[in-house]
């Protein structure tokens, strides 16, 4: 197996020499939202999605055959918002983001079309829930867990206004697939993250100095 990796390793070596290598920033506005059943398998229908926000930082390689390797680590805001009896209920959530995207760019032109898919993992290090005007910290309650996994699917354009400079747009569609809410009260409620978004960013080229 030692021997396999090896072998693999130095036959990537000429491919990586050909990728372009750049790093990115991006701000994202976040249309996010739960997939909740109760006990009962009854979803809430006063359940809203609200609109939040994350920023990003990308590291972009592209090989010459046209696919991108993109790990990614952000900050970013989920949360929803139902009503009970007149009252409302607000949820926010405070993640850091670990992702990591693979995709094909169509590399021919200034303006450069891509998508691809992207696996990720967050810890929730804040969160709290609104009743009202009480609120509560659902991490110290324990009422949620702190991780959470999933995959995204995403559809954008790259457009090089220089030779190493570039700007992109990207929309893009999350699917949590851990299980959040602890249920400290009994039942067996289902709790998701689902959210789209849509991203803008800076891409700047990493120039590799010639030996």
């Amino acid at each position: 197996m030692r021997n396999k990796l090896i072998i693999l390793i130095f036959m990537l070596i000429p491919i990586l020499n050909y990728a372009q290598d750049k790093v990115g920033i991006n701000f994202a506005q976040n249309f996010t939202g739960f997939k909740f059943k109760d006990s009962q398998g009854n979803e809430d229908p006063n359940l809203n999605r609200v609109v939040k926000f994350s920023y990003a930082f990308d590291y972009l390689k592209t090989l010459s055959s046209g696919i991108y390797l993109r790990p990614e680590l952000a900050y970013k805001n989920y949360g929803a918002e139902s009503s009970v009896n007149n009252t409302n209920i607000e949820w926010n959530l405070n993640y850091l983001d670990i992702n990591f995207g693979i995709g094909y760019i169509f590399n021919r032109h200034n303006l450069k079309p891509y998508f691809g898919l992207g696996f990720y993992y967050s810890y929730l290090f804040k969160a709290n829930q609104i009743i009202g005007s009480e609120s509560y910290d659902l991490i110290s309650n324990r009422a949620l867990s702190v991780n959470d996994f999933g995959i995204n699917m995403n559809l954008g354009f790259i457009y090089d206004f220089s030779e190493n400079n570039g700007l992109f747009l990207e929309f893009r569609n999350d699917i949590g697939l851990n299980q959040l809410d602890k249920n400290i009260n009994g039942g067996s409620k289902e709790l998701y993250n689902r959210a789209s978004s849509i991203h803008f960013g800076l891409l700047f080229k990493i120039t590799k100095k010639k030996s």
